[in-house]
């Protein structure tokens, strides 16, 4: 998927000019297996466990199956999908600071040269988690520059966030990579926050 998702087609062979990062909607992809993503298995289960999808089911750390008849597709709808490929061709290889326009948000690597160096994801703060336990900060501490970590891109692995978290891709210093990002909207509208967000956000928000 990679190599097919990465390559230019006619609707945006206009917008290639080798200055910035390869850039390819692929929501009318055909034969691309979205409805897998939230099927029950690895990321179903850590939508369930993390992002408190289904409430009302038993959710421990050491039961990640769902015993609901309801799926994360049945919460959620997709609102965008797009691929984006990275190599040391391009003359700017970040992404700037940003939110998501979505409220979950999957960033998985398809592909990476064994050589890579740099375009880490890095998240700027903490955003809460079910049933993870964050230490607590005090006034003073909340002032200070937020904690920076970053997220190393490794082939078959995603990254699952939500749309609100602050951050950013790094340059890429050696090698190349391709990544698809799925962007996901509570189909309730009462538990959807991303309407009123922007994607670049005032510096001061975060």
């Amino acid at each position: 998927w990679s190599h097919t998702l990465s390559q230019v087609t006619p609707l945006n062979m206009s917008l290639e000019d080798g200055e910035y990062a390869f850039y390819r909607n692929i929501v009318e992809e055909p034969n691309f297996p979205f409805d897998r993503l939230l099927a029950k298995g690895e990321i179903a289960n850590m939508l369930h466990r993390y992002f408190l999808l289904f409430p009302n089911t038993n959710n421990t750390n050491n039961n990640t199956n769902n015993d609901t008849s309801s799926t994360a597709d049945d919460i959620l709808r997709m609102d965008d999908a797009f691929c984006i490929h990275y190599n040391t061709s391009q003359d700017d290889t970040r992404c700037a600071k940003h939110t998501d326009p979505s409220d979950i948000t999957l960033n998985m690597c398809l592909q990476c040269t064994k050589d890579m160096e740099g375009s880490q994801v890095l998240f700027y703060g903490t955003c809460q988690l079910h049933g993870i336990t964050t230490t607590t900060t005090t006034p003073e501490e909340e002032t200070k520059v937020p904690m920076l970590f970053a997220v190393r891109q490794k082939p078959g692995y995603a990254t699952l966030h939500w749309g609100h978290h602050p951050h950013q891709t790094l340059p890429l210093r050696k090698g190349e990579r391709t990544n698809i990002v799925i962007t996901y909207c509570y189909k309730e509208k009462t538990k959807s926050s991303f309407r009123s967000r922007t994607c670049y956000a005032p510096e001061s928000s975060f």
